[in-house]
């Protein structure tokens, strides 16, 4: 699997976006962004989950 991806941070915001090839071949878009103080302790484990969710999208 192949992937360009960039990360950002601001003031309580944590965020990523980029391509991602899907096991089955197709590139998807992905972004997701977390954003607020209290939610930043568990701000890079959802994102890094989110990667994981889409490679396991049934395409």
């Amino acid at each position: 699997m192949r992937a360009r991806l960039k990360t950002g941070t601001l003031a309580s915001t944590r965020a990523l976006a980029g391509y991602l090839e899907h096991p089955s071949g197709k590139l998807l878009s992905v972004y997701a962004s977390v954003t607020g103080p209290s939610a930043m302790p568990g701000a890079t484990a959802f994102l890094d989950g989110v990667l994981l969710w889409a490679t396991h999208l049934k395409l």
